[in-house]
């Protein structure tokens, strides 16, 4: 874990060299937070989906070049659980550039 550390802070350097820039929610303002919603809702989560896993559906294909969350679901309603995998479309930019940042 100390080599991913490093690893990431020797990244951080570079990107921020590059003008990328990593914050955190608790540094965008109000404008911000709600630009990223909109930007979610139109341009990210239609392009999602999750695929269950459970014994009435075969483990997924992970292809070695993209990018998977593995998610455990908890139904609001009735709170039953269940595993899913969401395969990040390679459509998708990785950074997001905020309005007037």
């Amino acid at each position: 874990q100390e080599d991913q550390q490093k690893s990431l802070s020797t990244l951080m350097v570079l990107l921020n060299k590059e003008g990328i820039e990593s914050i955190t929610r608790d540094a965008l303002t109000k404008d911000e937070k709600a630009w990223l919603e909109d930007h979610f809702q139109d341009q990210v989560f239609p392009v999602l989906t999750p695929l269950s896993i459970d014994p009435a559906h075969p483990f997924p294909f992970i292809p070695n070049l993209g990018f998977s969350i593995a998610l455990q679901l908890r139904h609001r309603k009735n709170g039953e659980e269940m595993s899913a995998l969401l395969r990040l479309p390679v459509a998708l930019r990785r950074f997001i550039r905020l309005p007037d940042r």
